[in-house]
Formats: structure tokens, C-alpha cells, sequence
């Protein structure tokens, strides 16, 4: 019998780091073709929100997390827009929203274990929050658009979780792409919206005007206003003084007019001497005060105009509830529009509201003489001067 004894101890090194490169590479591989196939969909997507479920579920897979959050940064602040964050339901009150630490970091954020969140948020602790939730582990990046944080995203990890020195470069390698596609969808809608503006006014044009009071029709209000408003006078200051004067003066009553609302509130030209402006108002009532004030800041006196020259304003209101049932744009827009016009028949400078259950607007003048001039069910708001000249 004959033994033979070897030493393979190089042997099974260099076999255990074979297998360890290939298992590398095997991870290399598959990243890179979820970046890839990343930069493909990120590519195609058209709305913020389509970019960022699309992070949500990349992330997923190449992090097999457990849970995904993205958070996108708009006016209001910041705001969880996909996913899921298991964070949420045991967030300290008070305290600053998920996700902002990230978005404020500006570097890639790594969590190994529920201790690891006291190093970035002490107090209160926020190893506690993680272990409420049940999360082991996380890792966090900035979605950064041209040097600036514009959300965050982070993936939850409910067991422990080890991260190998390729992770923060994938992280953000993702956020990046979402980055860029972020960006570039708000640099189309910005196009977009200056092509939908009136080149006289700056104010929004019609389609743009229709697709802001949509989403004000579909957002949270008691009562919505519609105020159609037609300058009476207008024709003769481009007829007398040329259309250069009459784009100075559109110009100054779209200011005045927007002095006179909110900034939510939507305000549009129409077309020719026509503006129309959308208002969320505690009642009726409310609308019909605003319409007196739109009334009287366009009769106004202008320093461009000569003294015999009057710009006045005929205004058409209606006013709608959630009560009322389904709301459309045109229905809106031509009660008002009939309102105006029943304004401006009466001898224009004054308001006559209506509601889209009645056909009739109401028109009300100062005296009973007048009442006689118009139809029975009369309701006028805020008459002062007689219109000089038909516009």
C-alpha cells in the first residue's frame, strides 16, 4: 500500500477565488443588463411618475429588495410618488419626511443594520423606526438632476443584508438615469406649456387654459367659480390708436387681473378682448364678490389712454359645487360665456351670474326703469358706468 499526501491549499485558493470572480462577474453581467434594459425604458417613458415606478421596479430586481420608495420634490415639498415605505406608519410626528434625509445627503446612503440609521439620524433615534417596521437593512440615493437633488429613492431591506463594493455605483447609476429622464420630461412639459401661452398677454391660451381648469375641476373644492369676462370699449382703442395700443392695454388688464385672484387660481385669454378665470370660492356669494372686484379693476382709469377712451368690463359668472355631479369644461365656459354676453346687453360694466342648472342668467340694475329693459329673474352685480362703445 502506498499513500500519497499533497499539498493543494494554492490549489483551492486560487479555485475558491475562481469561483468567487465568476460569481462577480455573473453579478457584473446581470447589473449591467438591468441598466441597460433601465436605459431603454427610462427612455420611453412620458409622465414623472411613469419614471418613477419604473425606479421602483428596476430597483427591485437589481437589489432583490424587499421594499422600494421613491420620492419626487415638487412646490409643496416632498412627496412619495412610488412604492412602498414601510417607514410611513412609524414616523415620528413632526419630523422631517421620508426620504428627505436622502434627498439632503447628496451621497449614497447605506444601512447594514438598524444601528447604522443612528449615524444619520440621531435624534430621535432612528434605529427604532427600523426595527418597528421590521427593516434590517437599506440603501438610499438622491435622484440629482444638473447638481441638484430633485428626490430620493431608497430600498428596504426586511432581513440582513450585505452590500459588495459594486451597490452605491449601482444605486446610482439608477437614480441618474431616472435622473435624466426626470428632467427631461419636465423640460418637454416646460416647452410645451410656453408653446400654449398667448404671445400678447403671456397668459395661458385657450387648450392650456381648458387643460388647467380641468385639473382644478378634478382637485378639492366646496365651490368653483367661472368668470367670463369681454372688455366693453376695447374696439375702439385699436381703431382710434392702432393694435399696438391694444396689446399694451391687453397686457395691462391680464395684470390687473391677476392681481385680483390667486395663484392657484387658473386665468386664461380667450381670444380677442375675451379672459376667462377659474376660482375655488367658499360659496356663491364669494364668486360674485370677485366678480365685482375683477369689475371694478378693469374700469380702472388707464394713464395710456386718452380721457374720452373708457375701458369697462361685461362679466359672465357661474359657479358650481361638487353636488352638482360631473362637471365639463365647454358646459362650464358656455354658461358663462351666455352670462356675459346677457351682461353686456344690459349695458355692459357689471356682472350677471347664472348656474348651470338654469338657462336664464340673472341681471339686476340700479333702478326699477331698468328692470324693464331685461328679463324677468334679474340680478346684477356691481353696475357703475354706462358702456361708452360696443366693443
Amino acid at each position: 500500500m502506498q499513500i500519497a499526501v499533497y499539498d493543494v491549499a494554492d490549489r483551492s485558493v486560487f479555485a475558491l477565488g475562481l469561483q468567487g470572480a465568476e460569481a462577480k462577474t455573473e453579478r457584473g453581467r446581470r447589473r449591467l443588463q438591468i441598466l441597460l434594459n433601465a436605459a431603454v425604458g427610462f427612455g420611453a417613458i412620458r409622465t414623472e411618475l411613469e419614471a418613477a415606478e419604473l425606479l421602483v421596479d428596476v430597483a427591485q430586481r437589481a437589489f432583490a429588495a424587499t421594499f422600494v420608495s421613491v420620492h419626487l420634490r415638487d412646490h409643496g415639498g416632498l412627496e412619495q410618488v412610488a412604492g412602498v415605505n414601510p417607514l410611513v406608519p412609524h414616523w415620528p410626528s413632526g419630523f422631517r419626511a421620508p426620504g428627505a434625509f436622502t434627498l439632503a445627503s447628496g451621497a449614497v446612503l447605506v444601512v447594514r443594520t438598524p444601528e447604522d440609521a443612528d449615524l444619520y439620524v440621531p435624534d430621535p433615534p432612528m434605529s427604532a423606526v427600523y426595527r418597528a417596521a421590521g427593516i434590517e437593512a437599506a440603501i438610499a440615493s438622491p435622484i440629482r438632476s444638473k447638481g441638484e437633488s430633485i428626490g430620493s429613492m431608497v430600498c428596504f431591506f426586511d432581513h440582513p443584508r450585505e452590500f459588495d463594493e459594486e451597490a452605491v455605483p449601482l444605486a446610482e447609476a439608477l437614480t441618474n438615469q431616472a435622473a435624466q429622464a426626470i428632467a427631461r420630461v419636465r423640460l418637454e412639459e416646460s416647452l410645451r406649456r410656453a408653446a400654449m401661452h398667448d404671445e400678447v398677454t403671456g397668459l395661458p391660451s385657450r387648450r392650456l387654459f381648458e387643460e388647467d381648469v380641468t385639473g382644478a375641476i378634478l382637485g378639492d373644492f366646496e365651490v368653483l367659480t367661472v368668470l367670463f369676462i369681454d372688455l366693453d370699449g376695447f374696439k375702439a382703442v385699436n381703431d382710434r390708436l392702432g393694435h399696438p395700443a391694444g396689446d399694451a392695454l391687453l397686457r395691462e388688464v391680464g395684470q390687473r387681473l391677476r392681481g385680483e385672484i390667486r395663484e392657484r387660481d387658473v386665468l386664461g385669454r380667450f381670444g380677442g378682448d375675451e379672459f376667462i378665470a377659474v376660482a375655488a370660492v367658499e360659496s356663491p356669494n364669494a364668486a360674485e364678490i370677485l366678480a365685482e372686484r375683477v369689475r371694478a379693476t378693469v374700469a380702472r382709469p388707464y394713464d395710456e389712454l386718452p380721457v374720452d377712451l373708457t375701458i369697462t368690463a361685461s362679466i359672465g359668472v357661474v359657479t358650481v359645487t361638487h353636488a352638482d355631479g360631473p362637471i365639463i369644461v365647454d358646459h362650464l365656459v358656455r354658461a358663462a360665456d351666455h352670462a356675459m354676453y346677457e351682461a353686456k346687453l344690459a349695458g355692459g360694466d357689471q356682472v350677471a351670474t347664472t348656474d348651470l342648472r338654469r338657462a336664464t342668467p340673472r341681471v339686476a340694475h340700479t333702478s326699477e326703469q331698468e328692470q324693464g329693459d331685461v328679463v324677468p329673474d334679474a340680478h346684477t352685480v356691481g353696475l357703475a358706468h354706462p358702456m361708452s362703445s360696443a366693443s
